[in-house]
């Protein structure tokens, strides 16, 4: 199927698609149409129905999941620091001179 679009009376660009495959390999007459505008809005609704519960699930599902990562990483980086002011700080220990 493919897409093409015409201007309706008041301006308005309506799809329609047509299977026109075999019309271009083989110079037949199309033999599908399908009004698009009335199509587009069933799948439009539907799919609104179907996948907005489901984003707003996994969007927040997302969310947490970037939340705990993001505590995870600055708990590993507090380490870091934490190890790194160990190694730098100055040791105070027995002094050996010779004599």
């Amino acid at each position: 199927m493919t897409v093409r679009y015409h201007t309706r009376a008041d301006s308005t660009i309506v799809p329609d698609y047509v299977c026109q495959n075999d019309g271009i390999s083989n110079a037949r007459p199309i033999c599908q149409h399908l009004p698009g505008a009335v199509l587009d809005t069933a799948v439009a609704s539907l799919l609104l129905a179907t996948l907005s519960p489901l984003a707003l699930e996994v969007a927040l599902t997302v969310t947490d999941e970037l939340a705990a990562q993001a505590g995870h990483a600055d708990a590993l980086r507090a380490a870091h620091v934490q190890r790194a002011q160990y190694a730098a700080a100055p040791r105070s220990g027995p002094t050996t001179t010779c004599t």
